[in-house]
């Protein structure tokens, strides 16, 4: 969707300067942008192919931390005493569903030293325990766990896929005093090989 965004803004002379929000809600997909005519070839050079030729995909950063945090300042002036919603499909999300919803966007893009890089692409563990003929599925959080503290390889689920979808990023550089993940988030780059072999590890590895 960001992509046919940009293309028909660079046919316009113009170009996304920055995407405040994007994310998959009910059968819908929701976006913000913010568009100039200064931005045109910033945002042609986030175009880009995949390696099978598909696309072009936009690869820039999909959430505006700022933006978000603004968000999540006017819902907590709201009070609502309904009760939390289940089934968003059905049901309007109240002021409570609408801050967790926020703080799920937050965890996954605001940069936190857990969070992978700004690729907007993820893997799909189901898919990859499909190719691997795997008889049980460990669950997501434990396959998070598992690639941030064996390999160190920056891991979070993400909203796109909430039942197995998971994003990984380059390998943290690490603190030589802490065992903590290096908050200035620097990142020694992986490549997919290296990630399919960390999930495979994952896959057999957790219990």
């Amino acid at each position: 969707m960001i992509a046919s965004i940009a293309r028909a803004c660079g046919r316009r002379d113009c170009g996304v300067k920055n995407v405040l929000f994007a994310f998959p809600y009910a059968h819908f997909v929701l976006a913000a942008v913010e568009i100039d005519y200064k931005s045109k070839n910033r945002s042609v050079d986030n175009l880009r192919m995949s390696k099978t030729g598909e696309g072009p995909f936009y690869m820039g950063r999909l959430f505006d931390r700022e933006f978000l945090l603004k968000m999540w300042d006017k819902t907590e002036k709201f009070t609502d005493k309904r009760e939390a919603v289940v089934d968003f499909t059905t049901s309007v999300p109240t002021a409570v569903d609408t801050r967790k919803f926020l703080n799920k966007l937050l965890i996954e893009f605001d940069g936190s030293e857990h969070a992978p890089d700004s690729s907007p692409f993820f893997y799909s563990i189901p898919d990859v325990a499909r190719k691997l003929s795997c008889s049980a599925v460990p669950a997501r959080e434990k396959i998070v766990k598992f690639l941030r503290e064996k390999y160190g390889f920056s891991s979070c689920g993400t909203v796109f896929d909430t039942t197995g979808g998971i994003r990984v990023g380059g390998m943290c550089i690490q603190d030589e005093k802490s065992l903590d993940f290096n908050r200035d988030r620097n990142f020694v780059e992986i490549d997919d090989d290296a990630v399919e072999l960390a999930l495979t590890d994952a896959l057999m590895g957790c219990e």
